[in-house]
């Protein structure tokens, strides 16, 4: 066998006394339960609130199309009045329309 194979390097191994190791603190599983459920419940809470919000923002959206849909059919109504040479409407029949 080649000598380099055979070469192992080894730490020495220091032991210290008690007193001297870190102290650890260990979390009873209940606690860690009671942390895991605020966590979800922390969670839902933040789902329930942004889903509020997106059915905010869509009925918001909605009705910006409905608003859009109608001036769109203004404009044309008012487009095909100039064409056919009717020309612009009577401030009363504008403001039926408003």
């Amino acid at each position: 066998m080649n000598k380099s194979m055979m070469e192992v390097e080894v730490s020495p191994v220091v032991q210290e006394d008690a007193s001297s190791q870190p102290s650890v603190e260990i979390t009873p599983p209940q606690a860690v339960e009671e942390a895991d459920e605020k966590m979800v419940d922390d969670l839902k809470n933040s789902n329930n609130k942004k889903s509020a919000k997106i059915s905010k923002l869509k009925e918001d959206i909605i009705h910006l199309i409905h608003e859009i849909l109608e001036q769109n059919d203004r404009i044309k109504y008012l487009s095909e009045r100039l064409r056919s040479g009717r020309g612009m409407m009577p401030k009363s029949e504008l403001d039926r329309i408003a």
